[in-house]
C-alpha cells in the first residue's frame, strides 16, 4: 500500500520549508549549555589573522602580486607573490637573500617557482639555508625554463618574530629571471578564528527530537533503496595509472566509487593515446590527421585491470576540455587557454573519434559525457569574454553540435552540460538564472542531462554570521535545483541532473583545509540524497591520488621515500559513510534548531540515522524509535567533527537514544541494531509538483499555480524558493 506525500514548489532562489507547528519540548527537558571557561585566540591563532593580515594590506601593495576574484565565492585571493626579478646567471653559485616580509607570509604558499633558462639540468641543485639549518629543495621542471616544488621544504621557526636569516642558494649554470610563491587555489582574504576553540561554545546547546518510523518505508519519486550508486562517488582520472587505480581501488571498497574524469583534448598532442600523437593536417589547418589512430588496439592488461577493480556494469561520467592549441580560436580578449575551439563541426569530430579511441584502447567506455568544463565562465569559454558576440547562444549552439555528432557515432552513450561554474543564479537580478534557463530552451532535445557545480567557501561554520549571502548548503542549493527543476517542467524539457564536482574551495594541505573539504562534502551529500529523481550522479572532489599534481595533497600522497601512504585524516569520510546503506525511512524533527538535517535508511537489522548539524550552536538529539516488535540491541554513535584546531573521528557505544551530542557541522550517524528486522508497512511515497512560472518580483503579488493529482495524501509541504540581496 501506498501513501502520497507531495511538495508543491513555487521557485525563486533561496528554499525555505513551511511544517506544520509541533508541541514545544518542556523546559526541563532541554539540556543547559556547559559552563566553559571564557576563551581568547591563543598565540597561533593571532600570530595567523597578523600574517594573513599581513598579506593583503602590505605584501600585495609592495611586490608583483597575481590577485583575483576566485569564480564561485567572488572574493579577493592572492595566487603568486614574486619576490625577486632579474637575478641574471647562476655561473656556479647564486645566492638569493629572501625579504623577511615574504618569509613572514611564506607558510600562506604551496608552491615555489623559479623561472629562466637551463634550469633542472644535470648537476644543478637548489637549497635553503636558514636560521633552522639547511634543508634540499626537491623540484619537477617543465622544460629547462621552470623548476616547481612545495614550498614547505623550507622549514620556518615563528620564534623568529624578525624572519631574518632565510636564503636560497643555486648551485649548477642556467639563468634565474624570478622566483615567486604559489597558491593554487589562492589565499583567500577570508580568516576565521573559530579553529582554535571549540565550536558554539558560547551558545546553549539545544535539545532536537527526531522521530523515525522504522514500521515503514519512505520512497522519493517511487525510489525507496538508498542509490550508492549514484551519490557515493569520488573524481577521478579514469586512466591506466598505477597508483591512481590503488587509490581508486581505496575508496571503493569503502563503497564510493570513481565518478567523473575529465579528458583535456590538447594532451593528444604531448603524451597521445594508445601509443599515438594527435598531429594537425599539413594541408588542412586547424584539422587534426585521424588516420594516425588507425588500428588501435586493446590494452587487454588495463582491461582486466579495470575490471578486477569496478563492477562490469560500472558507469563512469566524463568530460571534454582543452582542444588542441591549433584548433583554438585565435585572438581572443581573453588568454584561450581552455581551447575553446575555432571550428564548432571539427571539435565535434574530434571528441567523437575519442570516444572510439577509448572503445578501442579501453575496451570500454564512459557513459555520461559533458561537452566542455564549467563553460559558463569565461576562462573556460573565451566567448563570453568578447563584445558583440551572443557568447551562451554560441555555447548552446556548441553543446547541439557536439552532442548530435557524438551520439550519431555512439548511440550507447548520453551526452549534456554546461558543466556550470558558479551556480550564483540571482547574481545581477537573476540574470545568470535567465542565461542558464535560455541555455535548457535552446539545447531542447538535444542533451540527456544538464551537468552543474557547486563548491561551499572557506567559512568554517556557515551559519555563524547575520547573513550568510555565499555558497549554497543555507538553501541556495535547493533554491537552485527547484527553479532549474522547475522550467524543465514548465517547458516539457525534464532531464536529470548530474552535479559533476562538488565540495570545497579550500585546499587539504592543513588541518583546517581537510576539516573544510570534509565537513561540506558530508553537508552536501546529506542535501543531495534527498532527490534521488532528479540526480543520476554526484562526483564528490575528493581526489584520491593526484599524481599529475606535485605540489598536490589528497587522499594518497607519496612519503619521502616516494611510497603512497594514505592521509586518515582525509579518508575519515570515506570511514564515516562506509556501512550507510539500505531502504529509506519515513521521520520528522522536531526542534528550535532549523538547519539540522536528517536522513535515516534501514538494512535488515540495522538502522542508520544520519544527523547533520548547520546550526552555530551544538545540539543534544533524542532519537523516539518505532520498530514494532523489534527492540533495540545495541546503539552505537559515529562522530566526525572539529575541536580546538583538530579533526575527531570517534566512535561511542551509547546507553541509549537521548542526549547524543552533535557538534557545530558536525555529521553524525547513528547505528541501531536490532534484535530482528522490523517488518515493512505502507511505503509513503513523496512527490515533487511545481508552479507555472518562476522568478517573480517581490514587492507586488505575485500567483501560482500547481498542478496537482487527484486522490488522497498523507500530508503536504508548500516549499518557496525566494532571493534577498546580501542573503538572509
Amino acid at each position: 500500500m501506498k501513501a502520497l506525500l507531495f511538495t508543491a514548489v513555487l521557485s525563486g532562489l533561496i528554499l525555505c520549508s513551511c511544517q506544520p507547528p509541533l508541541a514545544p519540548i518542556p523546559e526541563e527537558r532541554k539540556p543547559q549549555a556547559e559552563a566553559l571557561p571564557e576563551e581568547k585566540l591563543p598565540a597561533e591563532g593571532l600570530r595567523e589573522k597578523d600574517r594573513l593580515a599581513f598579506l593583503f594590506t602590505e605584501i600585495t601593495m609592495r611586490f608583483p602580486c597575481e590577485v583575483k576574484d576566485q569564480v564561485n565565492e567572488m572574493l579577493p585571493r592572492v595566487h603568486t607573490v614574486t619576490f625577486a626579478e632579474e637575478l641574471g646567471p647562476i655561473d656556479g653559485e647564486l645566492v638569493i637573500q629572501i625579504p623577511a616580509d615574504v618569509v613572514r607570509v611564506w607558510k600562506l604558499f604551496t608552491s615555489l617557482d623559479i623561472h629562466g633558462s637551463g634550469l633542472g639540468l644535470h648537476g644543478q641543485e637548489v637549497t635553503f639555508d636558514t636560521p633552522q639549518g639547511e634543508y634540499h629543495f626537491d623540484f619537477w621542471r617543465k622544460d629547462d625554463v621552470m623548476l616547481s616544488g612545495h614550498a614547505s621544504k623550507m622549514v620556518i621557526s615563528d620564534g623568529d618574530e624578525d624572519y631574518k636569516g632565510y636564503r636560497m642558494i643555486v648551485k649548477g649554470q642556467g639563468r634565474i629571471d624570478r622566483i615567486l610563491l604559489r597558491n593554487g587555489g589562492g589565499v583567500s582574504a577570508f580568516f576565521d578564528d573559530g579553529p582554535w576553540s571549540t565550536l558554539g561554545k558560547d551558545r546553549p546547546v539545544e535539545p532536537v527530537e527526531i522521530l523515525v518510523d522504522a514500521t515503514n518505508r519512505r520512497a522519493i519519486g517511487g525510489s525507496v533503496r538508498l542509490e550508492r550508486e549514484k551519490f557515493w562517488r569520488v573524481a577521478s582520472h579514469n586512466n591506466a595509472h598505477p597508483g591512481g587505480l590503488l587509490a581508486a581501488e581505496y575508496c571503493a571498497e569503502r563503497g564510493f566509487f570513481p565518478g567523473r574524469g575529465i579528458w583535456k583534448l590538447d594532451g593528444l598532442t604531448h603524451w597521445g593515446y594508445g601509443g599515438r600523437v594527435l598531429k594537425e593536417n599539413p594541408k588542412k589547418r586547424g584539422v587534426p590527421v585521424y588516420s594516425d589512430f588507425d588500428g588501435l588496439e586493446l590494452d587487454v592488461e588495463t582491461k582486466e585491470t579495470r575490471e578486477d577493480a569496478f563492477p562490469r556494469d560500472f558507469k563512469h561520467a566524463n568530460c571534454f576540455d582543452n582542444w588542441p592549441p591549433f584548433m583554438a580560436l585565435q585572438n581572443t580578449r581573453a588568454k584561450n587557454h581552455r581551447g575553446t575551439p575555432a571550428d564548432f563541426q571539427e571539435a565535434a569530430k574530434l571528441a567523437s573519434a575519442a570516444i572510439g579511441w577509448q572503445k578501442a584502447v579501453d575496451g570500454r567506455n564512459d557513459f555520461w559525457w559533458e561537452v566542455k568544463n564549467e563553460s559558463t565562465i569565461t576562462e573556460e569559454w573565451v566567448l563570453h569574454g568578447e563584445e558583440g558576440v551572443d557568447s551562451w547562444g554560441k555555447l548552446a549552439e556548441f553543446h547541439n553540435i557536439m552532442a548530435d555528432a557524438i551520439r550519431s557515432a555512439h548511440p550507447d552513450v548520453l551526452v549534456g552540460g554546461p558543466a556550470s561554474a558558479w551556480m550564483a543564479l540571482h547574481h545581477a537580478d537573476f540574470d545568470l538564472a535567465r542565461k542558464q534557463l535560455r541555455f535548457m530552451d535552446e539545447t531542447r532535445g538535444h542533451l540527456d542531462f544538464y551537468s552543474h557545480h557547486f563548491y561551499e567557501g572557506k567559512e568554517l561554520v556557515l551559519s555563524a554570521g547575520d547573513s550568510y549571502p555565499q555558497g549554497y548548503l543555507m538553501g541556495r542549493l535547493e533554491g537552485c535545483l527547484d527553479l532549474l527543476s522547475s522550467h524543465m517542467v514548465i517547458t516539457d524539457n525534464v532531464r536529470p541532473f548530474l552535479i559533476s564536482e562538488t565540495g570545497t574551495l579550500s585546499d587539504r594541505t592543513t588541518e583546517l583545509g581537510i576539516w573544510l573539504n570534509t565537513k561540506n562534502m558530508s553537508s552536501y551529500l546529506m542535501r543531495y540524497i534527498k532527490y534521488p529523481d532528479r540526480i543520476d550522479l554526484v562526483n564528490l572532489w575528493l581526489v584520491p591520488y593526484a599524481w599529475w599534481d606535485k605540489n598536490g595533497h589528497e587522499l594518497f600522497n607519496p612519503d619521502e621515500s616516494g611510497k603512497l601512504v594514505v592521509d586518515e585524516r582525509v579518508g575519515y569520510l570515506l570511514e564515516l559513510w562506509r556501512d550507510f546503506r539500505g531502504d529509506r525511512l519515513p521521520y520528522r524533527i522536531q526542534s528550535q534548531a532549523t538547519d539540522v538535517h536528517v536522513h535515516t535508511v534501514v538494512d535488515g537489522k540495522t538502522i542508520w540515522v544520519a544527523i547533520n548539524n548547520l546550526n552555530a550552536h551544538r545540539i543534544a538529539a533524542d532519537i523516539s524509535l518505532l520498530a514494532g516488535d523489534a527492540t533495540v540491541q545495541r546503539v552505537e554513535q559515529l562522530r566526525l567533527y572539529f575541536d580546538r584546531a583538530k579533526i575527531k573521528f570517534e566512535t561511542h557505544t551509547r546507553r541509549g537514544l537521548t542526549a547524543l551530542p552533535v557538534a557545530v557541522e558536525e555529521t553524525s550517524l547513528v547505528k541501531i541494531t536490532l534484535d530482528r528486522a522490523p517488518q515493512t508497512g505502507d511505503v509513503l511515497d513523496e512527490r515533487t509538483y511545481y508552479g507555472d512560472r518562476t522568478i517573480q518580483a517581490t514587492g507586488e503579488d505575485a500567483e501560482f499555480e500547481v498542478a496537482l493529482p487527484s486522490g488522497e495524501f498523507e500530508r503536504a509541504q508548500l516549499r518557496g524558493c525566494v532571493s534577498r540581496n546580501g542573503g538572509f
